[in-house]
């Protein structure tokens, strides 16, 4: 199934998003892969519905939200500084796990001190939604050298248009790779129990036409024998490259790890948090039991049994090969070579 790209050169352009009169609308993807449904983040409480519920998902989308959904809260006269940083820290609740959440609303808190601090946070909304539309390109454009010219990638969860503006973190890396002409046989997997792979990576790749392959969650540990390349996105990274992302990638990384094959991170450095050392200090979200007992709302079993439904898993920094971001491939040290990439950018970032 290998992918002859000169063909594809027409590839859509993907927008999971647009603004109008100042409101942000995104793609519902819990109507994905068969209903295009826009919803409007209009306010905190419809941001932290959008986020908590995952109708919206992807650590940087998830940034870009919360903060339009501040900047909608400010624009109502009727709400006071005190009701606004309330509604941001009942956001920082909706999905714990993922960085940018942080980052973006941190960025935000500040300009209440300001004048004219309403249309202010609009404006750093906007912003940072153009950040991450070029964090984007700029990570495809340094990822795709790490994909073979012809052979096997794998990647997990969603990680494209849907998970970030522009074509996404690690979905946005082999499209790239496509792009340019490389000949790739991608594999994605299902990612239980909420099925993005199945349902939004399916989506955006038959949206572009790119061939690819749909794999159990399971079975990837041992098909990555027959795989080239892994990559995949992240929700937080710690100063030691501890990597907290879907659950199933620790299970990759292992696989990874006894095949010898290589493993890529791709996310922006938004996703990096510069307060923790290792990723002992990443809170995992633990989801509602009824994700692993449901499957598109019809129960798959019993209803009153015991079930642990961590949303995320931690890979160790060691076993990851590099961490594509805006600025380059990040090599181990990562402790050392992280900070370095941090203390260039820090002083404009949170």
């Amino acid at each position: 199934m290998y992918l002859h790209s000169l063909f594809f050169f027409f590839f859509l352009i993907m927008k999971s998003y647009y603004i109008e009169q100042n409101i942000l609308y995104v793609l519902d993807t819990r109507r994905l892969p068969f209903k295009e449904v826009y919803i409007p983040i209009d306010s905190i409480n419809s941001g932290f519905e959008a986020i908590s519920k995952m109708k919206v998902r992807g650590a940087p989308m998830i940034g870009v939200v919360a903060a339009f959904s501040v900047a909608a809260e400010a624009l109502n006269k009727g709400v006071n500084k005190e009701k606004l940083i309330e509604g941001i820290e009942l956001l920082k609740k909706s999905r714990p796990t993922a960085r940018n959440l942080f980052y973006a609303l941190d960025r935000i808190l500040p300009i209440l001190k300001l004048k004219n601090w309403r249309r202010k946070i609009l404006s750093e909304a906007k912003e940072i939604l153009k950040e991450e539309e070029l964090s984007s390109k700029k990570i495809a454009e340094y990822g795709y050298e790490v994909l073979p010219d012809k052979g096997t990638v794998l990647t997990h969860c969603n990680t494209g248009s849907l998970a970030a503006p522009g074509d996404g973190t690690a979905l946005g890396v082999i499209i790239e790779g496509v792009r340019r002409g490389k000949k790739l046989e991608i594999y994605i997997t299902e990612t239980r129990p909420r099925f993005q792979g199945a349902k939004l990576t399916a989506y955006e790749l038959k949206k572009r036409e790119i061939p690819f392959t749909l794999i159990t969650d399971s079975s990837a540990p041992f098909i990555i024998k027959d795989v080239d390349v892994i990559i995949i996105g992240a929700d937080r990274i710690a100063l030691n490259g501890d990597t907290a992302n879907k659950v199933g990638s620790f299970s990759l990384s292992l696989g990874a790890k006894y095949f010898g094959k290589p493993l890529y991170i791709a996310a922006p450095t938004s996703t990096i948090d510069h307060q923790i050392k290792t990723g002992d200090h990443i809170k995992i979200e633990e989801r509602d039991k009824e994700e692993v007992l449901k499957i598109n709302g019809r129960w798959l079993t019993f209803k009153d049994i015991n079930v642990k439904n961590i949303a995320f898993d931690i890979i160790p920094g060691s076993f990851i090969q590099g961490i594509i971001t805006e600025y380059g491939v990040i090599s181990r040290p990562y402790t050392k070579n992280i900070k370095r990439v941090l203390d260039a950018i820090l002083p404009d970032k949170p």
